[in-house]
């Protein structure tokens, strides 16, 4: 070989070298995307607690980067708690896995005094949140895959398991739930009227239901200790409203729900946030705590027009 075609060869070499090793570009994207995973724990003794842990990332097409939000709700003794809610904007998208958007959380979390550690694996979450003020330790184990449920962002995959509980140095034990929206699921959709419930009836089960108001339909996964987890039939009805004045909605503030025996539940404490909907109308999401004889829940009611 030449002098000259040894050249071209070492030329031709180092350009595929230098193409195998660039990084591929994000394919873009032509709407705005969600990702999202969910933790979900009950239990009923030393006394009712329900915790649920919201990790969401979303990316637009005319923005850069995703915007990451964290948010951990605690029920006990009939009231809410926001352990925290923290949104962040990261550089370019975390990753698809819960483990990735804990990861970055983790690096450019806005609170200083959050210390954070956690283990994502197959078939169990370890999670660790202290702050100055208090926090949380979750341990799920033995996550079995139970189906999956429709959601208004799109379809979730369930996966149901036992764990414990710890906060402020008391410990739980009781049935957990773990889900996860696919990426590229539809960020912000129109719910028109529509509740999620995270319920702890008094027999020691999990019960997360969606329940469409306007369709009258709803599903539920069901988790509870030494039984197998199921997706059943949730049915939620309106007894009482009250009005709110600035979106002119008529709020619910009491319900009987299936769990599966009809239970009466009454609005104790809640926190009410406002947006805009997709074509523009008013958006309420009404977060609170809902207690009757038979169960605690977590209801998250959200409507727009």
């Amino acid at each position: 070989m030449t002098a000259t075609a040894a050249a071209r060869w070492a030329a031709r070499l180092t350009l595929l070298c230098c193409l195998a090793c660039r990084s591929p570009s994000p394919p873009p994207i032509a709407h705005a995307e969600m990702a999202r995973d969910q933790l979900f724990f009950v239990a009923q003794t030393p006394e009712p607690v329900l915790l649920a842990l919201i990790v969401q990332r979303t990316r637009t097409p005319t923005e850069p980067g995703a915007t990451l939000e964290v948010k951990a709700f605690l029920v006990a003794r009939d009231r809410l708690q926001s352990l925290f809610w923290e949104r962040v904007q990261l550089d370019a998208w975390p990753g698809d896995d819960l483990q990735d958007a804990l990861a970055a959380w983790q690096k450019t979390r806005t609170s200083p005094g959050i210390r954070l550690k956690f283990a994502v694996e197959p078939r169990s979450v370890s999670l660790n949140v202290r702050q100055p003020s208090g926090g949380f330790a979750l341990d799920a184990t033995d996550l079995q895959p139970l189906g999956t449920v429709p959601d208004p962002h799109g379809e979730v995959t369930a996966r149901a398991g036992v764990g414990t509980l710890e906060v402020n140095g008391k410990k739980w034990r009781g049935p957990v739930l773990a889900e996860r929206l696919a990426p590229g699921s539809q960020a912000w959709p129109q719910f028109g009227q529509f509740e999620m419930w995270l319920a702890a009836p008094t027999d020691g089960a999990l019960w997360l239901g969606r329940f469409d108001l306007q369709r009258q339909t709803g599903r539920a996964a069901v988790v509870a200790e030494g039984q197998a987890a199921r997706i059943a039939p949730f049915q939620v009805t309106i007894n009482h409203t009250r009005d709110d004045a600035e979106s002119g909605f008529a709020l619910p503030d009491a319900w009987t729900v299936g769990l599966p025996t009809p239970v009466s539940l009454t609005h104790a404490v809640g926190q009410l946030g406002r947006g805009t909907a997709p074509k523009g109308g008013a958006a309420v999401y009404d977060i609170g705590v809902a207690s009757g004889s038979g169960a605690t829940a977590l209801v998250f009611h959200l409507q727009d027009q």
